[in-house]
């Protein structure tokens, strides 16, 4: 009830924070960050938050924890956890579009990141061997008008990033995690 506008952000901000140990969730001790995405193509902005949904609920499918109690933890949080995070971030690479008469063909290129992650107040460390990148494409049909056009673009980006998360990223985190032989 403070009248300081900084001060009621920071209790705010404490009490999220401390929100997730009221709750008594276990923290993971494996953290897949999926961060936000970008369009490199310039045409599918509008597609990369769904992108990123599916990306993380692939993951969170596939059995990897793609959030942490009480919100983005920071390097300390991880240690003190005993915890590996890696973080994933989604690019549309391309976007190619083609008219033939009343029909439209997209094709689009994503591409996947990633690599270990030290937490909100760290960042990426690209690692040989413990980084990596998939990329994959996919065409879709559709009508020729804007609205069939851009869910055309929304599905195929989302259809790569799906597949290329399920396929490609959660193998190769699960692989950085078994013990080695």
């Amino acid at each position: 009830k403070d009248k300081d506008a900084k001060v009621c952000q920071t209790a705010s901000d404490s009490a999220a924070a401390l929100a997730g140990l009221k709750a008594n969730r276990p923290r993971p001790s494996l953290l897949v960050y999926v961060a936000d995405g970008e369009d490199r193509s310039k045409k599918a902005g509008f597609a990369i938050s769904p992108a990123v949904a599916v990306v993380r609920t692939t993951l969170s499918g596939k059995g990897l924890s793609t959030e942490w109690p009480g919100g983005m933890p920071k390097r300390r949080d991880l240690a003190s956890a005993n915890a590996t995070a890696f973080i994933v971030s989604t690019q549309v690479a391309e976007i190619a579009l083609s008219k033939r008469g009343n029909r439209s063909v997209v094709q689009c290129t994503v591409k996947l990141r990633v690599a270990p992650w030290t937490g909100a107040d760290g960042g990426e460390t690209w690692e040989a061997n413990r980084s990596a990148e998939a990329k994959g494409s996919a065409k879709a049909e559709s009508g020729s008008s804007d609205r069939d056009v851009k869910n055309s673009i929304r599905d195929c980006v989302e259809a790569v990033a799906s597949e290329l998360a399920g396929r490609q990223i959660a193998p190769f985190v699960k692989r950085q995690m078994a013990p080695s032989s």
